[in-house]
């Protein structure tokens, strides 16, 4: 396991949000990849004659759930870590961030368009740029539909598939 810190100059601008997207979509990926590994050991061990292991479809088909763990507000975010699926289902937790890049992750382990996007919470720094807010909200696009993983999570009832990335 690695683990990277990144400590980004840039002030609440575009420029930002295009960073913190570009970073979204590396977990978003880690996360992909492990769901594809996982998928593969499962089918491994079916062929064997085992019993298959169940693989998670989404956030909220995890076993015991996990909850939403929101992260503090913009001005306050400073540091923050970002969870791969394997911690967050180790640590039973997850902020919007690594919910929607837990969806992401298993959609496109199933050949699924997927991507993680960054909504703008609040004010902007400056009026000018929409994306100079301080805070946002990750949400999951899974084949075009706009998905709020968190708001699943704190929903907390089970997946319900259409919203599922099964």
């Amino acid at each position: 396991m690695i683990e990277a810190r990144i400590h980004m100059p840039t002030p609440p601008s575009e420029a930002r949000w295009h960073h913190l997207m570009a970073l979204a979509e590396v977990l978003a990926n880690v996360n992909a990849e492990w769901f594809v590994g996982r998928h593969l050991e499962a089918d491994r061990m079916a062929m064997a004659g085992y019993e298959r292991p169940e693989v998670p479809c989404c956030i909220t088909c995890v076993e015991p759930p996990v909850r939403y763990a929101p992260p503090p507000p913009g001005a306050q975010q400073l540091c923050q870590n970002w969870w791969p699926a394997p911690a967050v289902i180790a640590r039973g937790k997850a902020t919007c961030l690594d919910a929607a890049a837990f969806d992401v992750g298993a959609a496109r382990a199933k050949g699924k368009e997927a991507y993680v996007y960054l909504e703008p919470v609040g004010e902007p720094v400056n009026p000018n740029d929409p994306l100079s807010t301080l805070d946002f909200h990750a949400v999951a696009y899974i084949d075009g539909e706009r998905i709020d993983s968190a708001a699943k999570l704190t929903k907390q009832n089970g997946c319900n598939g259409s919203a599922c990335a099964a």
